[in-house]
C-alpha cells in the first residue's frame, strides 16, 4: 500500500515538472532588460520630460528662448507628457516582460518604435519652429539604434515566444 502511495507522488511530481516552462534559452538580454534597461529607461524619460516641461532643458535662458521661438514652448510641453508617457510605457512592459505575458515583446517593440516617432517628430517640429535643420536636433546614431534594437529584440523575443505564453 505504501509503495502504491510513493509511486502516485512520484507521478504527480513528474505531471508538475513537465507542464512547468523552464527557461532553455539563454536569458542574459532578458535580464538586462528587466532589471536594468527598462528602469533605467522609464526614469531618465520621466526626468527628461520634466526639464521638457518646467524649460530647465534650456538653463537659465529659457525665457529668453521660448520668447525668440514662438511655439516652441508649447512644443517642448507636448514633448515632455510624451517622453514621460513613454516612461511610464518602459515600466510598464518590464513588468509584461519579467512576468512573462504574452504581450511583453510586442510592448517591447512598442516602446522602441514611440521613441522614435517622438524624436523625429519633435525634431521635424522643432525645426519648423526654430529654422534649425532635422540634423541638429535630432540624432542620426540614436534613429540607427532604435531601428536596429527593433529588429534584434524582435529576433530575440521570437524564438523565446514559446516562454511568453501568459
Amino acid at each position: 500500500m505504501q509503495d502504491d502511495f510513493n509511486s502516485w507522488q512520484t507521478d504527480d511530481n513528474k505531471q508538475f515538472e513537465k507542464s512547468t516552462p523552464a527557461p532553455s534559452y539563454p536569458m542574459k538580454w532578458h535580464n538586462f532588460l528587466i532589471y536594468f534597461s527598462l528602469w533605467a529607461g522609464g526614469i531618465l524619460n520621466a526626468i527628461n520630460g520634466l526639464t521638457y516641461l518646467t524649460g530647465s532643458v534650456y538653463g537659465s535662458d529659457a525665457d529668453y528662448i521660448y520668447r525668440y521661438y514662438d511655439g516652441l514652448k508649447g512644443m517642448d510641453m507636448f514633448y515632455g507628457v510624451a517622453v514621460i508617457a513613454l516612461g511610464v510605457l518602459l515600466i510598464i512592459t518590464r513588468f509584461q516582460l519579467a512576468g512573462y505575458k504574452a504581450k511583453g515583446p510586442s510592448m517591447l517593440t512598442i516602446c522602441y518604435i514611440a521613441t522614435l516617432a517622438i524624436s523625429v517628430l519633435y525634431g521635424i517640429i522643432a525645426a519648423g519652429i526654430t529654422g534649425l535643420s532635422l540634423m541638429e536636433l535630432i540624432n542620426p546614431a540614436s534613429i540607427g539604434t532604435s531601428i536596429a534594437m527593433i529588429f534584434i529584440n524582435k529576433n530575440y523575443y521570437d524564438k523565446r515566444s514559446d516562454l511568453f505564453v501568459y
